[in-house]
């Protein structure tokens, strides 16, 4: 593992402010890096998973595993962390599919090495569950945009979601279309709605909200 490699896994979520010399000693007896190529999967649904995966360079996607298609739930940057919700279950098989945007390199730090972790460094164990925490947040989240009736409502839930007045869109409108489990034309008309109703103003990939807490009320019965 090299330096940079290390800052990234010690700046993420889980580890950030821990004893970094007694991480590095750890990480030393049971980390592995992996290569993937563009496309590659990386981790597959029902894979036995008793890791945490960490990106390191590169990107990654993690998609629905629905075997008709696959709906992107987020995107995975170097610093961001998969598999934390299966390393202590009893079910350790992932029930997403993970696969490698471009390029890019993972490491893995099995759950042995989480558990001496955990128990040793209480910043760790404070942040895993922070960062649990935050995890089920984010899956309410998607409940909420999929049970949120009309387009218009779950679009303004979903540019709401970002906590911020300028967002920019990293999806297609297609997989936006298959996050919020509406049609493309409907997503299409719910932009078109959203900027004629004076919430958002839109320029390609560029939304900026004018009143996110405004626009959200305003399709609640919609």
């Amino acid at each position: 593992m090299t330096e940079k490699e290390f800052d990234i896994i010690a700046d993420s979520k889980i580890f950030l402010g821990c004893e970094r010399e007694k991480l590095r000693q750890t990480l030393a007896i049971g980390c592995k890096t992996e290569r993937f190529a563009s496309s590659q999967a990386i981790c597959e649904p029902h894979t036995l998973l008793k890791s945490i995966g960490i990106i390191l360079d590169g990107s990654a996607l993690v998609l629905s595993s629905d075997s008709d298609r696959h709906v992107l739930l987020r995107r995975l940057m170097p610093g961001d962390i998969f598999g934390v919700s299966s390393v202590f279950s009893k079910d350790c098989s992932f029930v997403s599919k993970i696969a490698a945007k471009s390029n890019c390199s993972v490491a893995f730090i099995p759950d042995t090495v989480m558990s001496e972790l955990l128990e040793n460094d209480s910043t760790i164990m404070y942040n895993y569950i922070n960062f649990l925490s935050d995890r089920i947040r984010f899956l309410n989240k998607k409940i909420r945009f999929f049970t949120s009736g009309s387009a218009e409502r779950r679009l303004a839930l979903y540019l709401d979601s970002f906590k911020t007045s300028n967002v920019k869109l990293e999806e297609s409108m297609s997989a936006l279309a298959d996050m919020l489990d509406i049609g493309r034309a409907s997503l299409y008309r719910a932009f078109d709605r959203l900027v004629a109703d004076g919430f958002i103003k839109r320029e390609k990939d560029f939304i900026s909200l004018t009143d996110p807490q405004k626009m959200v009320n305003h399709y609640n019965d919609k």
